[in-house]
């Protein structure tokens, strides 16, 4: 009986720490997956070619493996890479992917998304949110847009302008410089003007004039100064009583595990020697000089003494 009972309270804490096990398994397995998703033109036209990116980054505190980017608009074997094999805690991975818009799309404001995938622990599967992303489409020299004063963009329909923006780095560090390339495009029938070009970074200047087919490059420099995350520079340009267009770019830190700065040995000071103190030359003995007798003593001579005397 006694030895049936200890089977029972065995089972039931096996069966507690089975339990315990898989609840320590879930709470370090947590993953978290997170996507930034930039083109390099947000107005475009058909038979143009535009160039999307996608950061992906680790945030969670485990492995995730397997990472791919699933694109509403663009064929998955057609993202380079086409897969990650695996990214660290804190890590992130670029993605970069063309389209070329159909030669029949009409004008106007075209929507796309994506998501990252990825696995980490036992095969479970996680799942970004769509990132959604908006671009227009222009044809003819129409698109719709506003000025800044709210005027329709082409007051002169044979006017047209467009703007890419790019930046050299799109994974800096903090303190690192980072540069935008601006390329400013007269892509209309007739020259353009006093051309304003503007950044949401306080950036600001004019091209005196682009005739037709004409481009113009700018760069603009910037020192990161975040720590984390995602930052988006915006160019806008605008021509009097004219085109007006807008592109933007976004970099991502990478958030790297600070290691922990190991502690120098301090340095024991060295101990002078202690100065060898000279020997002292020991003083030497002098002979005890017997006595010589005075008148009255009676003296005592040995044999030696006597025989010495003699001579």
């Amino acid at each position: 009986m006694l030895k049936k009972l200890w089977g029972n309270v065995l089972i039931i804490l096996m069966l507690i720490f089975c339990f315990l096990s898989q609840m320590t398994v879930k709470v370090s397995a947590t993953a978290i997956l997170k996507i930034v998703k930039t083109v390099d033109n947000k107005t475009t036209y058909p038979g143009a070619t535009m160039r999307f990116t996608y950061v992906v980054t680790n945030m969670g505190m485990t492995d995730i493996r397997n990472v791919t980017v699933l694109e509403s608009l663009i064929d998955e074997n057609s993202l380079t890479p086409n897969s990650v094999d695996i990214l660290t805690p804190g890590q992130c991975t670029t993605f970069t992917a063309t389209l070329t818009i159909p030669s029949t799309t009409p004008a106007g404001v075209l929507s796309n998304s994506a998501v990252a995938t990825g696995t980490y622990g036992n095969n479970l599967t996680i799942r970004t949110l769509p990132c959604s992303l908006t671009f227009v489409v222009e044809n003819n020299g129409q698109s719709g847009i506003q000025t800044p004063n709210n005027n329709p963009v082409n007051n002169n329909q044979n006017s047209n302008i467009r703007v890419i923006s790019t930046v050299n780095n799109e994974n800096p560090n903090t303190g690192d410089i980072v540069i935008y390339n601006v390329t400013v495009s007269n892509i209309g029938a007739v020259a353009l003007n006093n051309i304003s070009v503007t950044d949401n970074q306080g950036f600001n200047t004019v091209i005196n004039r682009l005739e037709l087919g004409q481009s113009s490059q700018i760069n603009i420099q910037r020192t990161v100064v975040e720590t984390s995350g995602s930052f988006t520079n915006i160019v806008n340009v605008y021509v009097p009583n004219g085109p007006s267009a807008s592109d933007n770019v976004t970099y991502t830190i990478c958030t790297t595990p600070t290691i922990p700065t190991i502690p120098t040995t301090p340095t024991i000071p060295t101990i002078p020697t202690i100065p060898t103190i000279p020997t002292i030359p020991t003083t030497p003995v002098i002979p005890t000089i017997p006595s010589l007798p005075r008148t009255g003593e009676k003296c005592t001579y040995s044999l030696f003494e006597y025989l010495f005397n003699l001579k």
